[in-house]
Parts: C-alpha cells; sequence; structure tokens
C-alpha cells in the first residue's frame, strides 16, 4: 500500500464554479439579500479592464471567463477599508447579470 509522505499544499481559488442551486434564493428585486446570496442585476454593461460601480462599490473588472455552467462571468475586485482585497464574481445567464457575494478577502492579492 501506498500513501503520501507529506500533506499536500492547500489551493488558493478564486474562480467559483456558479451552480444553478446558487440561483435558488435569488431575489431580483434587490432587496432583503443575505450574504450569502446572489444579486439580480437587469441591465449592466461590462467591459473588461474597466472600472464599474454597483450599489456605491466601484469594483475593476477582470477579464472574462466562462465558468463551468457555460455562463460569461467576470472578477470584480475592490479594495476594502481595511486594505484587503475582496473579490466577487459577476455571471450574465442570459436575462440578468448575477453578483455573487465574496469568495476571496485578501491582503495580498
Amino acid at each position: 500500500m501506498l500513501g503520501c509522505v507529506s500533506q499536500p499544499q492547500s489551493v488558493k481559488a478564486n474562480l467559483p464554479l456558479v451552480n444553478p442551486s446558487f440561483t435558488h434564493h435569488l431575489s431580483e428585486s434587490g432587496t432583503g439579500l443575505q450574504e450569502s446570496e446572489a444579486k439580480a442585476i437587469p441591465e449592466l454593461n461590462i467591459n473588461a479592464n474597466e472600472d464599474i460601480v454597483i450599489d456605491g462599490n466601484s469594483y475593476s473588472v477582470s477579464d472574462g471567463y466562462i465558468s463551468a455552467m457555460g455562463n460569461q462571468c467576470y472578477r470584480l475586485k475592490r479594495q476594502g477599508r481595511s486594505g484587503s482585497t475582496e473579490v466577487r464574481p459577476i455571471c450574465n445567464n442570459q436575462t440578468y447579470w448575477l453578483l455573487y457575494p465574496a469568495l476571496v478577502f485578501s491582503n495580498t492579492l
């Protein structure tokens, strides 16, 4: 029998695998959302490598990517007041954009 002699390194991932079940609790009105829910944004123009403002927060838009579910997505980066960086995915599901909660907080991004 073979086994590992040391523990593998921890993996840091910041690209979500967007699952349709994540949108189950979606509120299109944008009110009463909990931190664990996605927010629907019906009309939004996103261009890679530009800044965008959502709910008064300014985000830097990454290059686009295709999620595991086949949706066009971007990573939005925002500097927090404490100096940490917040990364939030936003994906288009054909009728509106879904802004997901921050999956990554880091002082080193």
